[in-house]
């Protein structure tokens, strides 16, 4: 009688075991990518920093300018995306995107945002001083 309650719940917990692997491994693939696409969008605005002559805030921090000696890089959100536009194009650095605020603190930029998921980034970059 116990070999048959210990087997009746053991087949219960590995179906509940499955249900939970089932339902959780597409939430885990699409936070991952999220994830990765989130980090390499920081390591393309790093880039677009470390190369700057300076940066400004414009547009009460819905807007950066990158100015690197004679082009200027301007990044902002448009619609659900991040995107750089330079002197003569747009290309989009990030997709999923619901709202962008910079904010520059000394030598500082910080850049906070809220994914279309709900969740909420922020990183903060150090910027040239200004001239």
């Amino acid at each position: 009688m116990e070999a048959i309650f210990q087997l009746g719940a053991l087949l219960l917990f590995a179906k509940l075991l499955l249900f939970i692997i089932i339902y959780m491994s597409p939430l885990y693939k699409h936070n991952a990518t999220q994830e990765a696409r989130w980090e390499m969008f920081i390591a393309d605005l790093q880039n677009y920093i470390v190369a700057a002559d300076e940066v400004h805030i414009r547009n009460g921090g819905a807007e950066i300018q990158v100015v690197q000696g004679s082009l200027n890089h301007y990044i902002s959100k448009s619609s659900e995306t991040i995107r750089v536009r330079l002197n003569s194009g747009n290309e989009i650095l990030f997709v999923g995107v619901s709202s962008v605020h910079f904010q520059k603190i000394n030598s500082y930029l910080v850049l906070n945002a809220q994914l279309m998921d709900g969740s909420k980034e922020e990183r903060i970059f150090i910027v040239p001083p200004e001239k």
